[in-house]
């Protein structure tokens, strides 16, 4: 019992700490440059942000190469943090440059760590574990989607920008 409430507890916080980022850089960017005044032409370039996760093949079998993917997966979300740490001066500014860099960067983190934690989850749980808990990583996934694009633009509104990042 208490097994299973951990491996739980640990799949909807993993893949909770998946999602966020992944809203941030997909979803409130838009809201955030919308708010700032950005063109239509630089709104639709955000899309551009999606590619690493597009093309994280591409890097994938380099990951094993140099760390394990628990290792891995404590190092992309440490950098997450400093990266969403770092979007707080150009919210201030509405330095749509740096914070356009900044999500870029998040970006490339965040589909890194997609790959960890998938791989983790894999290397960690049997088959069967896989498939019980499957429901579990999908809705924490889409809880942190709606936490990021509803809370966190919600967030905006009220207080500033300054205080989603």
């Amino acid at each position: 019992m208490i097994k299973r409430f951990r491996t739980v507890a640990w799949t909807a916080s993993t893949y909770f700490a998946e999602g966020l980022p992944f809203s941030l850089v997909q979803q409130v960017s838009v809201q955030f440059f919308t708010a700032a005044g950005a063109s239509l032409q630089v709104i639709g370039l955000l899309s551009l942000f999606g590619l690493p996760w597009n093309i994280k093949f591409a890097w994938s079998p380099l990951l094993d190469l140099f760390a394990n993917k628990k290792r891995w997966l404590l190092i992309m979300e440490l950098l997450l943090g400093g990266a969403a740490a770092a979007l707080i001066w150009p919210a201030q500014q509405m330095n749509l440059d740096l914070a356009a860099k900044i999500f870029v960067l998040m970006a490339i983190l965040s589909a890194t760590h997609d790959m960890s934690v998938d791989g983790y989850y894999i290397q960690i749980l049997a088959d069967d574990a896989q498939a019980a808990f499957s429901g579990v990583r999908v809705a924490a996934y889409r809880v942190a989607m709606l936490v990021g694009n509803g809370g966190l633009v919600i967030l905006a509104g009220w207080v500033s920008w300054t205080a989603c990042f």
